[in-house]
């Protein structure tokens, strides 16, 4: 895959996802003492309150969907044979990626950058873990999210888990995903039983294990008060996804399937 663009509407959208607009819990005031409102005054000046500005969308908002559309690179770094987006460094695929935009700035909709980074990489042999899939390290994660932050873009972490989970893949991103421009991506080609391999099946996933982690991560949005987090799902036949209807809605997500 070299790259993929796609706009939000009520065809890849999951349908029942209610995009419930970030709550800002207000400031409980104290009861009055008994006996009613008390007839001295004090001198102390009135307590005042700070308004922390909530997490907004890159761009602005609260919700990344609709209305806009994401034109992304997909990739991880070593070489374009995993996407694109490893052809060069992170600062240097970016101008790349504005002149891969360009023609889609013609239309009404605002574009939003994204670089889709493999973060779990599955591998064709065993590693120490015996999922069959490596993880980038932090560091290299980080530079990449300092590209796309810096220009106000869009940065979705991509699974390949092998042998391994999902959702014990997805935990350990938890302080990227605990951040308002970074979303979470899962490639059910790369997800294989014990006795299988990665790149000589296509894997598949069922709507538990999706339902799995799209659970954990609205609890992650909701316990860390973000704004609406984009969840993908690559897919790109059938049979991959055989139980799809059965994939639920999360109040605080906008659960993408892309048709890659």
């Amino acid at each position: 895959m070299i790259g993929f663009t796609f706009s939000f509407n009520a065809n890849n959208v999951n349908p029942g996802i209610n995009h419930a607009q970030l709550g800002i819990p207000k400031v409980s005031q104290n009861p009055l003492p008994k006996g009613g409102i008390p007839t001295t005054t004090t001198t102390e000046p009135p307590a005042t309150t700070t308004t922390i500005p909530a997490p907004t969308e890159p761009g602005g908002g609260y919700f990344i969907i609709p209305g806009r559309m994401i034109v992304a690179f997909y990739g991880a770094p070593g070489g374009g044979n995993l996407g694109i987006l490893g052809q060069e460094t992170p600062k240097d695929m970016w101008p790349k990626l504005m002149a891969q935009i360009e023609p889609y700035q013609q239309s009404n909709t605002e574009v939003l950058p994204a670089y889709e980074l493999i973060t779990f990489i599955a591998q064709g042999s065993p590693q120490p873990d015996g999922t069959y899939s490596s993880r980038l390290p932090d560091a290299v994660i980080q530079q990449y999210l300092n590209v796309v932050r810096k220009h106000h873009g869009l940065l979705i972490l991509d699974i390949q888990p092998g042998r391994g989970s999902f959702l014990s893949d997805a935990k350990t991103l938890t302080p990227f995903l605990t951040q308002p421009d970074v979303a979470l991506a899962l490639d059910p080609e790369w997800n294989v039983n014990t006795t299988q391999v990665p790149g000589q099946v296509i894997g598949t996933a069922t709507a538990d294990q999706i339902n799995q982690v799209s659970a954990w991560l609205e609890q992650l949005v909701v316990t860390n008060h973000l704004p609406q987090k984009l969840l993908l799902i690559h897919q790109f036949k059938n049979s991959m996804i055989q139980d799809k209807a059965e994939v639920a809605a999360q109040p605080d997500l906008a659960i993408v399937f892309n048709m890659d």
